[in-house]
């Protein structure tokens, strides 16, 4: 489902889906073009999701994880980041 800015949104599709909070599980999610959030989602774990064209302008996702996750075209401005851990390959197609 296409998220509204802040509050709890939920993203993904198919089997695996994810609500946006603190501390989500959002590990193989997939969701392109269309995913939409602004609110808070510390600690929030992205491992091995596809995200490509993700919209996470001004959010805050301090401490989350986005190792292996696929993020082409996503847009991060003013989003805090800080302490969030992602690797070398992160914005590969």
């Amino acid at each position: 489902m296409v998220g509204q800015a802040g509050g709890h949104v939920t993203i993904g599709k198919g089997a695996k889906i994810c609500v946006m909070k603190n501390k989500a599980d959002c590990r193989n999610v997939s969701h392109k073009w269309s995913a939409v959030f602004h609110g808070e989602a510390n600690k929030a774990k992205f491992q091995a999701a596809k995200l490509k064209g993700a919209d996470f302008r001004g959010a805050d996702l301090k401490k989350s994880k986005f190792a292996g996750a696929k993020m082409k075209y996503v847009n991060f401005t003013a989003a805090n980041l800080r302490n969030a851990v992602a690797a070398i390959n992160a914005m590969d197609p």
